[in-house]
């Protein structure tokens, strides 16, 4: 398939989108296309599912002699019927519908490529493959390369059985439907009906879903333009030992607040890590005393780590409620003066183009005069 995906990439056309050279900022031109594509990409989402309903039931109740069935008796359930016509004919039908949202997908993130600027004649050849990956939600997870683990002391099992939950809430969601109008209506219920009940729920979900991967899309590329930005902009030299090992608990502090691999924090965690040159462990813990540690850093390293935990906690989009209470702890041992409120509007300024400038420049200008040595190396303006 991944031929197919590349050809249909390919053809693409790239159009005239008034873009600029940051890509972590998108001027009004870029923000009313990349809208412009979000709602229309929901949209067709949205009418894929209720095609592939249609051509699921019309031929089922227009031509039942062509979905045959076989009679069986198993020896704790009895006689049954094995309605075997009707399901291979649904599983051509749902892959056939999963491959048109891929493809829809593709697009999507192809048009959003195009609308930040990260897409041109001149580089889409080069990242073919990674805005491909973006499309099907490919994460890489190169952080666990470097002893990164975001699920480090959580319960496996609770983990499995969330994952699993949310795997299956279409169709847990579309049987309750069912159940309900059919005990609702009982035997005047039109069986047509109970079957088409379900559709305004999938097509939800087919929107939601391609929602999340344009948007998703956005995140990615505009995140890894900061982390570029911020790996430029640091000082040349080399992190103390002690230094080396803060930065790796931090890191691995905020993996674990956040219990995902997000491909923006697989990409701070390694070009960080390369920078520094940091020593690799298979498998890195926290220090038992690492907020104490941090808290009496306020040195050029103490402000790096305080300003990747905040960047750590806006690249991937979202700051959730769990993440709240982090942040209001370490307000109140004061690693951060940064309170939720703040935090939650740098992320909303991230995901909106407006770029982080104001936080950067405050970890990276500060008063410690290593740290205005970073933006004498750099070369940065204010």
């Amino acid at each position: 398939m991944e031929r197919l995906y590349r050809a249909f990439f390919q053809r693409l056309p790239v159009r005239q989108v008034r873009t600029d050279n940051h890509l972590e900022l998108l001027n009004p031109d870029e923000s009313a296309y990349i809208q412009r594509v979000h709602r229309r990409a929901m949209a067709m989402a949205a009418l894929l599912d209720v095609a592939a309903y249609l051509l699921y039931y019309l031929p089922f109740y227009s031509f039942p002699q062509l979905f045959p069935r076989a009679s069986l008796t198993l020896p704790l359930a009895g006689p049954i019927t094995l309605r075997w016509g009707e399901y291979a004919w649904a599983v051509v039908v749902t892959v056939a519908e999963i491959y048109a949202l891929v493809l829809l997908n593709i697009a999507g993130v192809h048009e959003i490529g195009v609308g930040t600027g990260y897409l041109t004649p001149e580089t889409k050849p080069e990242r073919t493959s990674q805005a491909i990956r973006i499309s099907l939600t490919y994460q890489p997870r190169t952080a666990s390369r470097y002893g990164i683990d975001p699920y480090q002391g959580a319960n496996r099992w609770v983990l499995f059985l969330f994952l699993a939950l949310a795997r299956l809430k279409g169709w847990i969601g579309n049987r309750l439907i069912q159940y309900s109008l059919a005990n609702l209506l009982g035997r005047f219920a039109l069986h047509i009906l109970v079957d088409f009940a379900g559709m305004p729920l999938y097509m939800a979900l087919n929107a939601w879903a391609t929602n999340t991967v344009l948007r998703e899309a956005r995140v990615i590329i505009m995140g890894q333009a900061i982390v570029d930005s911020l790996v430029r902009r640091l000082p040349l030299s080399q992190l103390p030992p002690d230094g080396q090992i803060m930065l790796y608990d931090t890191l691995q502090y905020i993996a674990i607040g956040k219990r995902d691999y997000h491909q923006n924090h697989d990409l701070l965690t390694e070009r960080l890590m390369q920078r520094f040159e940091v020593p690799i462990e298979k498998y890195h813990y926290v220090s038992a005393n690492y907020l104490e540690l941090l808290n009496q850093r306020n040195d050029a390293t103490g402000r790096l780590c305080r300003l990747v935990l905040i960047l750590g906690y806006i690249l991937d989009g979202r700051v959730t409620r769990r993440e709240r209470w982090q942040i209001e702890r370490l307000n109140r041992l004061g690693i951060l003066s940064e309170r939720y409120d703040d935090v939650r509007r740098y992320c909303q300024d991230f995901v909106g183009g407006a770029g982080v400038e104001a936080l950067m420049r405050r970890y990276l200008e500060g008063s410690d005069p290593e740290m205005q040595l970073i933006g004498l190396k750099s070369g940065f303006q204010p």
